[in-house]
């Protein structure tokens, strides 16, 4: 992929999160919470911030380290999981109320954030 097309990549996947955060944020009803929640459908959001992280700092270090950018992917994935629990009033709620099913929701972020992060590097290479 070409340099310019990574770029437009990366602002178009920052725009969607941007969206993402302020729509289940600010607007979104209890009734779409509760689909997102019972389908799971945040996970595709992380697919994507998996794959604009990887993006970024492909374009930053280069395409060819791949073991560093899949690491530091784990890595801030982990860390915004941290930054949630410590900064969101509803992510604390979830933790107080169920710190199993929190753990798991957390693993499950991160795996596909790596998901994400897995399927830009194919782009990041090229």
């Amino acid at each position: 992929m070409s340099r310019k097309a990574l770029v437009f990549f990366v602002i178009t996947g920052v725009i969607l999160l941007i969206v993402w955060e302020i729509y289940v944020g600010w607007y979104a009803p209890k009734s779409h919470i509760t689909l997102i929640i019972h389908y799971n459908l945040d996970k595709l959001m992380h697919v994507v911030g998996g794959a604009v992280i990887t993006a970024i700092l492909g374009l930053i270090m280069g395409p060819r380290r791949f073991v560093s950018l899949i690491i530091i992917v784990i890595f801030v994935s982990v860390a915004w999981e941290g930054a949630e629990l410590l900064f969101d009033r509803l992510t604390q709620e979830f933790y107080r109320k169920s710190i199993g099913l929190w753990l798991e929701d957390t693993a499950g972020d991160a795996f596909f954030a790596l998901i994400g992060a897995l399927a830009a590097t194919r782009f990041v290479k090229k």
